[in-house]
C-alpha cells in the first residue's frame, strides 16, 4: 500500500487568497503594537501580496522536507477537519503549520509558528490567518546586544 505525503501548499492557498481579496475590494484596519504603543490605521489599495507574504513564506510544500514533518489529522464525521504538521528537523524555520476546515470544506483558519537565529538574534514569530476575519503576526525577537522587541500586528478585512 502506497502512503503518499503530500503537505498543504501555503503558496497556492496565498495566491488563491490574493486574487479573492482582491477581487472583493477589501479595506484592512490595521492595529499594530510594538514594544507597547499602539496604532491604529484603515488602509486601502491593499497590497495583499506584500501583506500576506509571511504566510506565503512558511510553505513547507517541497519534496525535499517529505520527511522532515510529521502529520496529526483529525477527522470529523469522516471528513478532515485539522491537519497540523510539525518539524522533526531543529534547522527548520517552520516549526508548526496548522490547516483547519469547516464543515464545508473551506479553511477556515491556519496557525503557524516560525523560528529562525542568528548571531545576534533569536527571531519567534506566531502566525495566525482566518479568510472570513483577517490576520494576526505575533514577533518576538530576542537580540543579544539590544533590548527585546515584541511586535503584534492583527489586520481585520472590512467591506467598503
Amino acid at each position: 500500500a502506497e502512503n503518499p505525503k503530500v503537505f498543504f501548499s501555503m503558496e497556492q492557498f496565498i495566491a488563491a487568497e490574493v486574487a479573492r481579496l482582491q477581487a472583493e475590494g477589501l479595506t484592512l484596519e490595521k492595529l499594530i503594537r510594538y514594544n507597547g504603543a499602539e496604532e491604529v490605521k484603515t488602509v486601502s489599495n491593499i497590497d495583499f501580496e506584500e501583506e500576506l507574504s509571511l504566510f506565503r513564506r512558511a510553505d513547507i510544500n517541497k519534496p525535499a522536507w517529505v520527511d522532515l514533518y510529521k502529520a496529526d489529522t483529525t477527522l470529523v464525521n469522516g471528513q478532515m477537519s485539522k491537519v497540523r504538521y510539525q518539524t522533526v528537523d531543529p534547522e527548520l524555520e517552520v516549526k508548526t503549520l496548522e490547516v483547519e476546515w469547516d464543515a464545508a470544506g473551506a479553511v477556515s483558519a491556519i496557525l503557524i509558528e516560525r523560528k529562525n537565529s542568528s548571531t545576534l538574534a533569536t527571531n519567534e514569530y506566531d502566525l495566525s490567518y482566518w479568510p472570513a476575519k483577517g490576520y494576526e503576526i505575533e514577533t518576538n525577537q530576542q537580540n543579544k546586544a539590544a533590548d527585546p522587541i515584541h511586535i503584534q500586528i492583527t489586520g481585520n478585512f472590512k467591506r467598503p
